[in-house]
């Protein structure tokens, strides 16, 4: 079961490079309809964040 989430907020360019940097990681990136700058990166793999800024 799952059971930590943590995600964060950046620019395209910022979260894939995070994306590429934990390629084991089970990462989902998302965007609101409206504001297609704002991204949200999350992390559902189960393990302590790896992001700096993170909300769980």
């Amino acid at each position: 079961m799952l059971t930590k989430i943590s995600l964060t907020f950046g620019s395209r360019q910022i979260l894939q490079s995070i994306i590429d940097k934990y390629p084991e990681r089970h990462f989902k990136l998302m965007q609101t309809t409206t504001h297609t700058r704002k991204l949200a990166l999350f992390d559902h793999s189960g393990q302590d964040t790896i992001f700096q800024s993170p909300v769980k």
